[in-house]
């Protein structure tokens, strides 16, 4: 009987991905991609108006387009850029036009 080393053994019970990067491709596949909504004329003032309130280091609750569905998002606001209509929560960029919802969150 040959004894099978420790290495050896270890060997067998690894896993096996044969189907690597499927089950992510599934799952994006499983997205709903919705269409990009315009708003109403009210609606873009009231996010106007609560983005003039927005600075750096402030915790916020958004909603935006990104590319093809919305996501909703709430973290510090890292960056705030006027200049380039876009601000940065933290490692997530979001343009001033994508946003459909934004409120300060009490901490």
């Amino acid at each position: 009987m040959n004894k099978m080393s420790m290495e050896d053994r270890a060997k067998q019970f690894a896993p096996f991905a044969s189907l690597r990067g499927y089950y992510a491709m599934v799952r994006k596949k499983e997205e709903i991609k919705e269409d990009k909504k315009e708003l109403s004329e009210t609606e873009a003032e009231i996010i106007s108006n609560s983005l003039n309130k927005i600075k750096k280091g402030m915790m916020i609750n958004l909603k935006y387009y990104n590319k093809d569905h919305y996501e909703s998002l709430t973290g510090l606001v890292s960056e705030f850029d006027e200049t380039y209509k876009r601000l940065k929560v933290v490692k997530t960029a979001v343009d001033f036009n994508d946003i459909v919802f934004i409120e300060e969150v009490e901490i």
